[in-house]
């Protein structure tokens, strides 16, 4: 069987394959593609695999030049191959026969090779994070998308429109630019429609938070036709008006109704702390620290006493070290924690002892 990781491995080298086959790779591309060669001996094994079916010489040529080609793959042999022909001058002789061959073979395999990778296999994927775990992801158009705590989303990129439903939890998007298939968050009561930015969506129990850190994203309320997501255009007749949230905004929407607020760059920094791993509070009160912290545990966290309910608390803290977490609330605040159970932890005031 297949592991998450060596999935997750597979998916990656395909698309560096998809890069290189698309011609030079800008120099930012180019470091982080040696970075990653260079970080687990996996992620070379696994290129040279997929290439191995991958005769593109484009391709075995970059790959030569970040590293030796094994020859007994026949990668090697294959890619010097090209690189005499190409510093003999005689690669001027053939460009148009290797690009019929190429061309024919890029056809039929390269599909194939996704396929191989996972990439394609199935026109829907889905992504989850577990209580307390985050993850990072690329997806097949080269996008990004950071996943928070216990969440999960499902991508459907078989038809023209870019489309992601987030099921629950949070998650932050980098979108590759693409005018041509617009890329679009079904989340909730309503969905988010983007070309090419960065913006963060967050399910809660009632409404739909969204905040955006780049570019502008459309918020369409739930009875706004899919017309009007695909084309941008008209409504279809739907009576409901279109929200246009732009870089450094916030809005809270449900089914009824929506807001948007400015924020300054510290409040983003806060509120989207999350995908470096932290949480950030500058005067909560417990009540709210506590329905955070409790994104990022199994345990249910009781407030006993509720004359604590109200103290502030300011700090930065680690979102998946709760232990640390309750320390410095001991510590700092006097608010003392008992684990009654490993399903439950109780929180008094020191001083009331």
């Amino acid at each position: 069987m297949t592991s998450p990781d060596q999935q997750r491995i597979k998916e990656e080298a395909s698309l560096w394959l998809a890069k290189l086959d698309r011609g030079s790779l800008t120099v930012e591309e180019d470091d982080k593609l040696k970075l990653w060669l260079e970080t687990d001996a996996e992620h070379r094994s696994t290129l040279l695999k997929l290439a191995s079916t991958f005769d593109e010489s484009s391709v075995l040529s970059k790959l030569s030049e970040l590293f030796p080609l094994p020859h007994s793959s026949g990668l090697g042999r294959l890619s010097s191959a090209f690189n005499r022909l190409f510093y003999s001058g005689s690669i001027k002789a053939v460009a148009a026969s290797v690009l019929v061959l190429v061309s024919l073979f890029y056809a039929s395999n390269y599909l194939k090779i996704l396929k191989q990778a996972g990439v394609v296999e199935h026109s829907a994927r889905s992504y989850e994070t577990e209580i307390g775990e985050q993850a990072e992801y690329q997806l097949v158009d080269g996008s990004t998308v950071i996943l928070n705590t216990n969440s999960q989303i499902t991508i459907d990129f078989s038809k023209k429109p870019r489309k992601v439903t987030l099921v629950k939890g949070e998650a932050h998007f980098e979108v590759a630019k693409d005018k041509n298939r617009p890329f679009t968050v079904h989340a909730g009561f309503g969905s988010i429609r983007a070309v090419g930015t960065a913006f963060s969506v967050r399910l809660m129990a009632t409404e739909v938070d969204v905040t955006v850190t780049e570019g502008s994203v459309e918020i369409l309320r739930e009875g706004e036709t899919e017309l009007a997501l695909q084309e941008g255009g008209a409504t279809g007749g739907s009576t409901q008006k279109k929200v246009i949230l732009r870089a450094g905004q916030t809005s809270q929407f449900n089914a009824a109704e929506d807001s948007v607020d400015l924020l300054s760059s510290t409040d983003i920094e806060k509120k989207l702390a999350w995908r470096e791993s932290m949480l950030v509070f500058d005067g909560e009160t417990l009540d709210q620290v506590v329905q955070q912290i409790s994104r990022y545990t199994h345990a249910k966290i009781v407030i006993a006493d509720p004359t604590i309910a109200d103290i502030r608390v300011g700090g930065y803290f680690r979102s998946g070290d709760i232990a640390a977490t309750l320390d410095i609330l001991e510590d700092n605040f006097r608010i003392k924690a008992t684990e009654v159970n490993p399903d439950l932890i109780r929180l008094s005031s020191m001083d009331s002892q």
